[in-house]
């Protein structure tokens, strides 16, 4: 991974992870909505299920405004907001034998005719990161030891709290791996694809 200061812009701190702390997401995602995590599996998570999360901090560059955009395009969805950085976002797709959904920023988010505007720069973002070239991967120098890191990578979850800090650095790197992020964000591409087509046929 390249380490850089704060100064740079672009889709950077971006981490990747699949089937990793079910407990865990149990915990952080919302309770207290009729379209939670919880209820919708009733606290437990299927065998036969798959879990990808991507989680990325945007910022504006020479190369385009993806702050800009994700910020504009958030003001059509207040509810979404990332709470504990709005710079990021945190995306989930959750699927098994017989239903799919997406989360973000720690909430459900129903496919609906009103969600594919956000829906569709979800789809560009992680397309874009699934082509990046390893060596654009950048995080920054004191991201792993930062809230927008332990706290945001699984919103509403703390990781310092199961992970002790000297480790903090290594469990980061873990998820932050460029060629691991690539094949990731490929297959949340194939994912949504798959599901939006499904939405669209029907």
């Amino acid at each position: 991974i390249n380490q850089i200061n704060t100064s740079f812009k672009g889709i950077k701190n971006i981490g990747y992870t699949m089937n990793n702390a079910n407990v865990v997401f149990q915990n952080s995602l919302q309770t207290d909505e009729s379209m939670d995590f919880a209820d919708n599996y009733n606290g437990t998570k299927p065998s036969n299920s798959t879990l990808r999360l991507i989680n990325m901090q945007f910022t504006d560059d020479f190369k385009g405004k993806h702050l800009t955009e994700y910020k504009k395009i958030m003001k059509d969805y207040p509810e979404y907001h990332n709470k504990v950085n709005n710079q990021f976002l945190n995306f989930i797709h959750m699927s098994n034998d017989k239903e799919s959904f997406f989360v973000v920023n720690n909430r459900i988010l129903p496919i609906k005719d009103e969600n594919l505007k956000l829906l569709s720069f979800i789809a560009r973002t992680i397309k874009e990161i699934s082509k990046k070239n390893t060596k654009d991967f950048i995080v920054n120098n004191d991201y792993f030891q930062s809230e927008d890191f332990s706290q945001g990578f699984m919103l509403n979850f703390d990781l310092s709290m199961i992970c002790p800090e000297q480790y903090l650095n290594q469990l980061g790197h873990s998820f932050h791996k460029p060629e691991n992020v690539k094949s990731g964000a490929k297959n949340m591409m194939d994912d949504m694809t798959k599901v939006m087509l499904n939405y669209f046929e029907n």
